[in-house]
C-alpha cells in the first residue's frame, strides 16, 4: 500500500487495463488503511446489496440481493483462468473498464456468486512440461547415484 501510494505509476495492471489505476478506482486501499474489512465485491450498476462476501488467494464469493438487473464487480484483476458460477451455474465474466477488474451481470433476486481461479490449456501444458523436467532431473540424479555406488 505504501509503495503504491508513493509510486502511483507502478500500480498493478493487466492487459485489460485502459489506464493507470487512481485512488478513486478501488475502495480497498482506504479500507485497509482504516483497518476495516475489505469489500472485495460491489454492485456498480443497478440497485441491490452485497449481503456477505469473502475471498482467498484463488477464490472469492459474494451473496447478493438484487432488486433488478445489476452489475457486480470483484476488486480482482481479470486474467484468463478465472471462472464464475451464480447459484452453481457457470456464467460469463468480463474485464470491467477502466482497470480490467472482474465483472458480471446478475438478474433480480438473491444469488450466491462464486469466483474460482483455475487452469487454462497453457497452464496445463506448462505443468506437464515441468513434471517431465522434474522426472528427468530425478532420473539423472538416480543414475548418477547408482554409478557412484558401483564405483565403490
Amino acid at each position: 500500500i505504501e509503495f503504491e501510494a508513493k509510486h502511483p505509476d507502478m500500480r498493478g495492471m493487466t492487459k485489460w487495463s485502459e489506464r493507470l489505476p487512481v485512488e478513486a478506482d478501488s475502495p480497498l486501499p482506504a479500507q485497509y488503511l482504516a483497518g476495516e474489512p475489505l469489500a472485495r465485491a460491489a454492485i456498480i450498476t443497478g440497485q441491490g446489496s452485497v449481503l456477505e462476501q469473502g475471498s482467498l488467494s484463488a477464490s472469492a464469493f459474494a451473496r447478493v440481493r438484487a432488486e433488478g438487473p445489476v452489475r457486480l464487480r470483484f476488486y480482482t484483476h481479470y486474467f484468463p483462468g478465472w471462472r464464475a458460477t451464480v447459484d452453481g451455474l457457470p456464467v460469463e465474466i468480463q474485464p470491467d473498464p477502466p482497470n480490467g477488474l472482474i465483472g458480471l451481470d446478475l438478474p433480480a433476486g438473491e444469488h450466491r456468486v462464486q469466483l474460482q481461479f483455475g487452469a487454462t490449456p497453457v497452464r496445463r501444458v506448462s505443468a506437464a512440461v515441468s513434471a517431465v523436467g522434474l522426472a528427468l532431473v530425478l532420473g539423472l540424479w538416480l543414475v548418477d547415484r547408482r554409478r557412484g555406488d558401483l564405483r565403490k
